[in-house]
């Protein structure tokens, strides 16, 4: 599966034959049938590991994200992230349910799914800073969580488009700006 997902991040799911993950991954046809019934099959299982590599890359930064520098954190991993991936791969899991969401309603879900984790963990967090009295008592970390979401991940798609930080920086800067506008006075 790890060459598939590198030949996936390369070139894409729908642009990448059974072959070409057979010669990539040294493996034979009968060895392939064996463990996945089709490449659609591959795909999906492509992708759920995709999705738990993330989350456990990202476990130790999502019980961060109750302070200011929990979110620097997970900003600065991101731009290291995508940096040392010279800027090529993006995110591996809204790179596949960009090219197969519409077609595919499993990886849509899966998909679905992983985004709500990810907001999950910031509204765990938003939601202690304003317990905390950090953020405003109006603040909706509900919505705030949605939009951090879209930042980072329309962040990874232009660094990649672009092969550069410059306006994933850019956009990281404004959403810590746009966050501590919800601060209180005494945060």
């Amino acid at each position: 599966m790890v060459s598939a997902a590198r030949l996936f991040a390369r070139q894409g799911a729908r642009g990448t034959s059974i072959d070409e993950i057979l010669s990539e991954s040294g493996t034979g046809k009968s060895q392939f049938y064996h463990y996945f019934s089709d490449k659609d099959e591959l795909i999906r299982c492509v992708h759920a590991m995709q999705i738990e590599r993330m989350l456990a890359l990202h476990s130790v930064i999502f019980e961060q994200l109750d302070s200011w520098e929990g979110f620097e954190l997970l900003q600065d991993t991101v731009l290291h992230l995508l940096e040392s991936q010279r800027f090529q791969n993006g995110c591996p899991i809204g790179s596949l349910a960009s090219e197969l969401a519409a077609s595919d309603e499993l990886v849509r879900i899966d998909t679905e799914q992983y985004f709500d984790r990810k907001k999950a963990a910031i509204v765990r967090g938003l939601t202690s800073m304003k317990l905390r009295g950090e953020l405003r008592a109006d603040t909706d970390v509900q919505g705030l969580a949605d939009f951090v979401v879209t930042v980072l991940q329309g962040a990874k798609l232009m660094c990649k488009v672009r092969r550069s930080a410059d306006s994933a920086s850019a956009s990281f800067r404004h959403m810590m700006a746009y966050l501590r506008s919800h601060r209180t006075a005494l945060a």
